[in-house]
């Protein structure tokens, strides 16, 4: 093994002295860097290129819903209208690159609510769920962000939006953020056939979801290269009417 000798001068002293500290301001530096918030899943296996058919960002541009809804304390019922637009370029969110939905809530054509919602998938195939940025709306004005969230914070993780395969039985955690948000879905079926305005789809699969807070459940159909097409609730029933296509 050959060994390479430094003779000291005074040349040589500065140098070393400035290598010194470089390596120094680097080790504080990186001290100084708290670790990324756990998200629950590698960041490095996640990419804002969603695939999953039964999501379909990658052919959604824009998607709208309509339905009703009942007041479960005055029993009024109301005509409800949900808009869905997927951003064309992927945004940073906890660390990570992710695709961005948003979301336009309407009760009586009013706008209630305003969403993002922030989704990656993983190298499995799996969409998971990483965030909902909320803006609730009363008379035109921003009231409140309820059920707003992103991973990392408070104790939230990456929900399993969708799977990458599904079958009958199968039970994933599609939201995980304790005291805010926390549903859990089941798979009831993968070959159901859906009427809704915007056309029928073959090959559906129904979900039967429990939202472990409001302890309520929703039926939802996710048909292969339309995802949602039909939302079904004692209260709220939604659907696809209009679709567009990038």
């Amino acid at each position: 093994m050959s060994r390479f000798v430094l003779r000291y001068t005074p040349a040589h002293g500065a140098v070393v002295l400035m290598v010194l500290a470089s390596l120094v301001n680097s080790t504080l530096a990186d001290a100084a860097t708290p670790p990324a918030p756990d998200i629950g899943v590698d960041r490095a296996a996640l990419s804002p290129a969603v695939s999953n058919p039964y999501v379909a960002f990658a052919t959604l541009k824009r998607a709208v819903y309509i339905g009703k809804e009942r007041d479960p304390d005055t029993g009024k019922a109301f005509k409800v209208r949900m808009e869905l637009s997927v951003r064309d370029t992927a945004e940073m969110l906890a660390g990570i690159k992710v695709t961005v939905v948003d979301a336009i809530h309407l009760a009586d054509d009013e706008v209630v609510e305003k969403s993002r919602d922030f989704y990656a998938q993983d190298t499995s195939g799996a969409v998971r769920y990483l965030g909902e940025h909320v803006d609730d709306y009363d008379g035109g004005k921003i009231i409140g962000h309820d059920g707003q969230w992103t991973g990392g914070e408070k104790g939230s993780k990456a929900g399993i939006f969708m799977p990458a395969t599904v079958k009958v039985g199968d039970v994933f955690e599609q939201e995980r953020v304790p005291g805010i948000s926390q549903n859990r879905a089941k798979v009831l079926s993968t070959t159901r056939v859906v009427k809704v305005p915007a056309g029928t789809f073959k090959d559906c699969i129904e979900i039967e979801e429990y939202d472990v807070i409001e302890k309520a459940t929703a039926r939802k159909w996710y048909c292969p290269g339309a995802g949602l097409v039909k939302e079904a609730s004692v209260e709220r029933t939604i659907e696809l009417t209009e679709r567009v296509a990038r």
